[in-house]
């Protein structure tokens, strides 16, 4: 299962469209446990503030993999923020080595 809100820089990438990157989480993990196979959440660097509650309170505590494929975006002062920290915010959640950057 492949899910994930749409991005300019992922655009080359197929994935179902979810509202927002918690719900692609969210997803991901029922995959996860209907079916044992590890889901992969697409998102931009902005919009893993939104996927910080659903993998440090499910996702970690209860061990249920999610495969992150983030964007990393610093092109636009909205999106810089984030960008520039997508690393340092995996690592501090240890979730690094979960998480391709693009």
């Amino acid at each position: 299962m492949k899910i994930g809100v749409p991005s300019s820089k992922l655009k080359t990438e197929s994935f179902e469209i979810a509202a927002d990157e918690g719900e692609a989480i969210a997803i991901a993990v029922g995959y996860y446990l209907a079916t044992g196979k590890v889901g992969k959440a697409y998102m931009d660097s902005n919009g893993l503030a939104n996927a910080l509650e659903p993998l440090t309170s499910l996702c970690l505590p209860y061990r249920i993999p999610v495969e992150l494929i983030i964007a990393k975006r610093t092109d636009k002062p909205w999106h810089a923020v984030m960008g520039e920290r997508t690393e340092e915010i995996l690592k501090m959640i240890n979730y690094e080595d979960k998480a391709s950057i693009k």
